[in-house]
């Protein structure tokens, strides 16, 4: 019997759907990871960050912090002989880096309609010069040097630090000096950024699945309420425990949904670069932006990390598997279906962004909102024995029904 519910379930008409569905939201929302990430200022820091993880491995040490900076210090050589033997830097008495710096910061600020035509021009000169001098991304490369070197010069100084990071309270200073500087895990090398771009796929595939399994698993169990099939399948005592097995294969099928989407959608990343990160910390200098400070309150690598959000996906998945079927098993006709099931659809999918959003990070909204550690895991875990337990009672309910 678990076959034949299977078999209504899988459905040639409704595969294509599903996969249409998956590829439409491929294209919207997953690709962009794949195909365009990192994108502007962040290739530079990103190809330091490769650069530096081949040379020095997961973490680095003072003296690798020393060659980076004389590998700075090279990169700007090589620009002040630019800038000192150029027209541009003759014409403005510019020799050296710093000076070219501090010349293009004294311009008005502005947009250009609004300047004048000496101001125009100038712009105009400095932008062109720019371009030639930023050949091979030397300008991008150092101003992108400086920025990290500027937010090491933050965690040599744990009083510095913690002038730059806005602390809720002691316990959470506690927890961060325990991750960050007893442990040391500040010396990681994890690119800015990746942890939260790779959450947002994360986010995207659990979203994903949860619209397929809308698509794919309800319509068969109101089908077999409308057409009364119940009745004669209940009519031999065998036949009593439908309901059951009905409940199996549609968890096996949800189960097999979000195992396919994450094959599918994440396994690609095992060939980018990023693999080489997988045995870094989740903290990192490289996470200090001008903006504020991401750290994790755990400390555990970023692979073991990457696991937890598969983990994270399973229990909210399979918790709103469980939900969906126990709502088909009650409605009688398809209007009812939707309606219940809209509503149930959008409350997942409000809870997914809440629990996936920087996951596990000290800008997680579960964090943020009650200071409570690991609260996506807590939140997750608690969906999914909701919708385990309100599905056994909807089965213990028919089942007694049936025997009176």
């Amino acid at each position: 019997m678990f076959l034949q519910e299977l078999k209504k379930i899988i459905r040639p008409a409704m595969l294509v759907v599903a996969i249409l569905i998956s590829l439409i939201f491929y294209k919207l929302e997953i690709s962009f990871f794949y195909t365009m990430w990192p994108n502007g200022s962040l290739i530079e820091s990103y190809q330091f960050a490769h650069q530096w993880k081949d040379e020095f491995g997961k973490k680095m040490q003072d003296e690798d912090f020393k060659q980076v900076e004389k590998e700075t210090d090279k990169l700007i050589e090589t620009a002040d002989k630019q800038i000192s033997a150029s027209d541009f830097g003759k014409k403005h008495k510019l020799t050296n880096y710093q000076e070219f710096v501090s010349y293009r910061d004294s311009l008005p600020e502005g947009a250009v309609y609004d300047l004048n035509e000496k101001d125009k021009k100038e712009r105009e000169l400095l932008f062109n010069f720019y371009q030639e001098l930023n050949q091979n991304q030397l300008i991008s490369k150092i101003e992108i040097a400086q920025q990290i070197q500027k937010s090491i010069s933050y965690f040599k100084d744990e009083k510095v630090f913690f002038k730059q990071v806005k602390v809720k309270d002691e316990k959470e200073k506690l927890r961060i000096k325990q991750a960050i500087f007893e442990e040391e895990d500040w010396r990681n090398i994890l690119p800015e950024y990746l942890p939260s771009t790779v959450t947002s796929l994360m986010e995207n595939i659990l979203l994903l699945s949860l619209v397929l399994m809308v698509v794919l698993l309800p319509s068969h169990l109101v089908r077999d309420n409308i057409l009364k099939v119940k009745t004669l399948q209940w009519s031999s005592k065998k036949g009593r425990k439908i309901n059951y097995t009905q409940y199996i294969s549609t968890m096996f099928a949800g189960f097999m949904i979000i195992t396919i989407s994450l094959v599918v959608f994440l396994a690609p990343i095992l060939s980018t670069g990023y693999v080489r990160y997988f045995d870094s910390g989740l903290n990192s200098f490289f996470s200090v932006t001008d903006f504020d400070f991401i750290y994790s309150y755990l400390s555990i690598t970023f692979g073991k990390w990457l696991g937890l959000l598969v983990l994270l996906i399973y229990l909210i998945g399979m918790g709103f598997c469980s939900l969906l079927f126990t709502l088909s098993q009650t409605s009688k006709n398809y209007l009812s279906m939707t309606l219940k099931i809209i509503p149930l659809l959008t409350i997942f999918t409000l809870v997914t962004m809440s629990i996936m959003k920087n996951a596990f990070y000290n800008q997680n909204f579960w964090y943020r909102s009650f200071s409570f550690f690991n609260g996506e895991l807590y939140v997750a875990i608690f969906l999914f024995l909701v919708g385990i337990l309100f599905a056994m009672r909807g089965l213990v309910k028919n089942q007694r029904q049936d025997l009176r």
